[in-house]
């Protein structure tokens, strides 16, 4: 009900719509947003931060030897990012330089003697902590990239730190998930998530659930106990390949895939949210970034998209002063929110 006495009756149900914030002549592989720019890691080496309404390239952080596939958000106007030689970065954005950097991933050889490449970074919620991960194992760094731990694993190609920063999880190629404690020592033996590779793992914001995308057309939510975690829904029918994986909230999670899709799902039925948003290029979509109301996606074409994947029940929520000026007119227009239903 509104101020001109009208009652509207809304759809719950999310209408995803995309539109493209930028588009550069470097492939992407990696995104993340650190609150004023977007920072994509490219083919090139090349760190590319972007004005997230008006797509414009803020600046460049160039210095790494290959593309970059992992990117994380330390603390703002910080980055971490990682490359196919093994090496992390630790970025001044503000000021657009390098402030530290850790070889310590490309020393590690397991018994395949893989490639070095960083295949994901965690970082730790307090900020002090992160972990790097490539086919030959694990590295834990201190915030200066200073090394606490490394750990022989073959296979490893996410990290994710649950929202207390007691424990991580890893995904490895053959299928599994791994639990460790913060300090890196394994919790118990590893869960079998998949008979596909894993590409993806993520915690939702209260812990509760974890998201794991594999290498076929599954991802599969877990519920996380103390003892280990157990599986709560397997998401069916997604299109190949379950690479990028971001919640929104604890209720919905955002996957992309190989193909350049990207679906909202319910977390806790498991079902869908609207229907599947396909990409023009089709292209894949390495990685995702969220905050509460969209997502945004990187991909092989070099094209930057934003996802606006708010319902009016987010809405109803968010309406008293967390929307920016087009969400307030798409969603209320003229009209003013003064209570929420159930």
């Amino acid at each position: 009900f509104s101020a001109d006495h009208r009652a509207r009756l809304w759809t719950t149900t999310p209408r995803p719509v995309h539109s493209r914030v930028a588009r550069l002549a470097d492939p992407l592989y990696s995104v993340v947003l650190d609150g004023s720019s977007i920072a994509v890691g490219g083919e090139s080496g090349v760190v590319h931060l972007l004005d997230p309404v008006s797509g414009r390239e803020l600046g460049q952080l160039p210095g790494h030897s290959g593309r970059i596939f992992a990117i994380a958000d330390l603390r703002p106007g910080q980055l971490i990012t990682g490359d196919t030689a093994g090496t992390v970065r630790r970025w001044d954005t503000r000021a657009h330089r390098v402030v530290a950097v850790s070889s310590a991933l490309s020393k590690l050889r397991s018994a395949t003697s893989a490639s070095p490449e960083v295949t994901g970074i965690g970082v730790a919620p307090n900020k002090k902590q992160l972990a790097a991960v490539s086919a030959n194992g694990m590295v834990l760094l201190r915030d200066d990239l200073s090394v606490v731990k490394q750990v022989r694993a073959e296979g490893l190609r996410a990290v994710s730190y649950a929202p207390d920063g007691q424990s991580l999880v890893t995904a490895s190629s053959d299928g599994t998930l791994q639990r460790w404690t913060a300090s890196g020592v394994p919790l118990g033996p590893a869960t079998k998530a998949s008979q596909d590779a894993l590409w993806a793992v993520a915690f939702s914001p209260d812990g509760t659930t974890l998201a794991a995308g594999d290498d076929g057309e599954t991802v599969s939510l877990w519920a996380v106990t103390k003892k280990g975690v157990v599986l709560r829904h397997r998401l069916p029918q997604h299109s190949l390949g379950a690479v990028g994986l971001a919640f929104l909230s604890n209720d919905s999670l955002g996957v992309s895939t190989k193909v350049g899709t990207v679906r909202l799902w319910d977390v806790s039925s498991g079902s869908a949210l609207g229907a599947e948003v396909t990409l023009p290029t089709k292209k894949t979509i390495w990685h995702l970034a969220a905050d509460r109301s969209s997502l945004v996606t990187a991909g092989k074409d070099g094209v930057v998209h934003r996802i606006d994947a708010l319902d009016i029940n987010a809405a109803c929520r968010l309406a008293r002063g967390s929307f920016d000026e087009s969400q307030r007119r798409r969603y209320l227009g003229d009209q003013r929110v003064t209570a929420c239903g159930p």
